[in-house]
């Protein structure tokens, strides 16, 4: 079970409440650890992320507090018979948010992190923070059908334009991959200082 830890956890860096990311998540309904600009998949997103401060005590405990990113090694730890034995997931994806980068074209923006949120709908909830301006009709529609969130930025700070998906698509189930990711993260939750190493 991953375990949601606040910001005043004593494992945990302090969040700073004024970002707009923190504050998307926030309105989404996303507990958890916002990390910002992160490279995956040949995307960039902000993760937010479940983390369980046991189960990086334990591997720290057993010597494999250190991301492991071989796809064979993954696939083992995966299966059900291996819980036992084989190190625990120490983050869990709680959401995915894509900032609309702006362009000359308002469309172009929101339809580009749209894209980009298509591909991670299979990991988890994702969502689009973009200025509430440029959240048109067919922005609303086209992420109403794929299931992903809006939220806006305004000068009093983000608001929730309209909800989406709580959690992955319907269709999509876990898989190495996903284990492959948890991984990758905890390694820049370690390398950024958040996580003791």
């Amino acid at each position: 079970m991953i375990r949601q830890f606040t910001a005043g956890s004593a494992t945990l860096a302090p969040a700073v409440r004024a970002d707009p990311l923190r504050q998307a998540a926030d309105a989404l309904g996303w507990a958890g650890h916002v990390l910002p600009a992160v490279r995956l998949l040949g995307t960039r997103i902000t993760a937010v992320l479940a983390i369980d401060a046991d189960a990086h005590e334990r591997r720290r405990r057993s010597g494999c507090a250190a991301p492991m990113l071989d796809a064979d090694t993954l696939a083992v730890w995966e299966w059900p018979q291996a819980a036992a034995t084989c190190p625990p997931p120490v983050v869990a994806l709680r959401g995915v948010i894509v900032p609309a980068v702006p362009t000359r074209r308002p469309d172009r923006g929101w339809a580009a992190a749209a894209g980009t949120a298509r591909r991670w709908a299979g990991f988890g909830a994702t969502a689009l923070l973009l200025p509430t301006g440029e959240a048109s009709a067919l922005c609303r529609l086209e992420c109403g059908y794929a299931g992903i969130g809006l939220t806006g930025t305004e000068a009093g700070g983000v608001r929730l334009i309209q909800p989406g998906r709580d959690g992955r698509c319907d269709r999509a189930r876990r898989r190495t991959l996903d284990r492959w990711v948890e991984e990758r993260l905890y390694g820049r939750l370690l390398a950024d200082g958040v996580l003791a190493g």
